[in-house]
């Protein structure tokens, strides 16, 4: 799952790294990102609108030891509109979502620390 995730993360920004900053707005269509941890598990939540013009979700996580962010999962979106990803062995971290319309678009969330 993760070399398809990177290698997903690799076309959508042309072999170039994401953008370490954030898009200047939150995104409109994401509701509700929140996450948990306990022990070695770290568990994120969000919502997305019904409307939500959203192809797929990459979830993407950074320790306090990276400058970079690394590709964990890649969620297509579906008929739902709650989503969850567990991240089991490396709980510790900061995560954030990447939205990507169907034009190919990315589009940024704010990001979450789990300790």
């Amino acid at each position: 799952m993760l070399l398809l995730t990177t290698a997903l993360s690799i076309l959508l920004f042309n072999g170039e790294a994401a953008p370490a900053k954030p898009a200047p707005a939150f995104l409109p269509t994401l509701s509700n990102f929140g996450s948990s941890g306990s022990g070695q598990k770290a568990a994120l939540t969000w919502t997305l609108a019904p409307t939500a013009k959203v192809a797929y979700v990459i979830v993407q996580r950074r320790s306090s030891t990276q400058s970079s962010w690394e590709a964990m999962a890649n969620r297509p979106v579906t008929a739902a509109t709650r989503y969850r990803f567990q991240n089991t062995g490396l709980r510790a971290g900061t995560y954030r979502l990447v939205t990507v319309d169907y034009d190919g678009t990315p589009a940024f969330s704010r990001s979450l620390t789990v300790r």
